[in-house]
């Protein structure tokens, strides 16, 4: 897949239960191109009380929430997506569908006001076993006395562990299908408050201290968050050569940190260039979440964080017609689930490239065995190598 592939919304029409649903959806998500068995087995198993209020985590591209509004549409659908992409393709496809009962959150957690106002939810499993606990306790607060809370998901994904933890809040899990090692279970909120014991093991401590250049950064990750709890090698490499990277920067310049994570890089070179304006962006919405946390926890005046796929979304060089961009800098992902996707940063070159000024800058980090020096070189002309170990090397190039 080339870069512009990367960037193009498809429409496709997919068979769910007995219905054929508009699916929008594009790369940058796992299994983007296809109906996974979970989502299908989901679609036969799921039954909804009249006039429920439900909630479906993970449902990616929307189309299980489609489903499920046009099955029952007295039924009210709260989703909720890990990443900016789920948000944008469930918005999408609800739309194609002509669905009006079903709602597409853009924070990664239910609302205080659903707390035991839901008859039922829907777990399609998340990758990461800490993010899928959450999950579940977000449900024990919000389904009713008796509600009824699906999971679904496949054996290599660790569904099996998700069950195990579930019945812990739960109680007994039935299963509903299974296929392919792909199942659906079934378990009902208690019909009175939970016993003290209907509880999991509390979150990891996903927080940091980040000490260099004369900065003292305190750093806290929600679960699911690329390398929570501690410095990735390729972002500390990456960070050993801000100060140089900074050097050249004028007042009022403008700066992003794409893939931005917990959003160390960002408010590290925020720190440093003070009179900089800094831009954090992250199609992970608890990495979203995260570096908005860590910038308040640090008293950061000069950075924003906001969602978005790569830069695409952010107003900036052509997007707004405006000033370009001085420096971006990224420790791009090459993963999308479990496929390596070099795509990603392929898009991010080519969307760099049209959002730096000239004399503008594209600092990333990458792993050796990445093709990205080529990329940079064919798309800017030529490139620097500001460091390398055995494993990563700091690519520079210059508009």
């Amino acid at each position: 897949m080339n870069a512009s592939a990367y960037t193009v919304f498809q429409t496709c029409t997919w068979q769910l239960a007995d219905q054929a649903v508009s699916v929008v959806t594009k790369p940058g998500q796992a299994d983007w191109d296809h109906l996974t068995a979970a989502e299908s087995l989901a679609a036969l198993e799921v039954q909804l009380p009249a006039g429920a209020r439900v909630a479906l985590f993970n449902g990616r591209r929307g189309a299980l929430a489609a489903c499920l509004a046009r099955t029952y549409p007295d039924a009210f659908l709260t989703c909720l997506e890990p990443s900016w992409l789920g948000v944008t393709c469930t918005r999408r496809t609800l739309q194609a569908n002509q669905i009006q009962n079903a709602l597409v959150l853009t924070e990664p957690e239910l609302p205080a006001s659903l707390a035991g106002q839901l008859d039922a939810a829907v777990i399609l499993i998340p990758k990461g076993r800490e993010l899928a606990r959450r999950w579940l306790r977000e449900c024990q607060m919000a389904l009713k006395p008796g509600g009824e809370l699906y999971i679904a998901g496949a054996k290599d994904a660790g569904i099996e562990s998700v069950i195990k933890d579930a019945e812990q809040l739960f109680g007994e899990s039935g299963v509903l299908s299974y296929k392919k090692g792909e199942r659906v279970v079934k378990l009902n909120a208690p019909p009175s408050s939970p016993s003290p014991a209907a509880s999991l093991p509390p979150p990891p401590d996903n927080t940091y201290d980040y000490t260099q250049h004369g900065l003292n950064l305190r750093l806290t990750s929600l679960p699911g968050v690329f390398s929570a709890g501690s410095l990735d090698e390729g972002t500390a490499l990456l960070l050993e050569h801000l100060p140089v990277l900074l050097r050249s920067l004028t007042s009022q310049s403008q700066i992003i940190d794409a893939g931005c994570g917990c959003g160390v890089i960002g408010l590290a070179a925020a720190s440093l260039a003070p009179s900089a304006t800094v831009t954090l962006v992250d199609a992970d919405l608890l990495a979203v979440a995260s570096a908005r946390r860590n910038i308040t926890l640090n008293q950061i005046h000069n950075a924003q964080v906001q969602p978005g796929d790569l830069l695409a979304d952010l107003a900036i060089g052509k997007n707004a017609g405006g000033p370009g961009v001085h420096l971006i800098l990224s420790n791009p992902p090459f993963h999308t689930g479990k496929e390596t996707n070099y795509a990603i940063t392929e898009a991010l070159i080519e969307q760099a490239y049209s959002a730096l000024l000239p004399g503008g800058r594209l600092a990333l980090v990458a792993n050796r065995f990445l093709p990205y020096q080529k990329n940079l070189v064919e798309r800017f002309g030529r490139v620097k190598i500001l460091s390398q170990t055995s494993k990563f090397q700091v690519l520079c190039a210059e508009r």
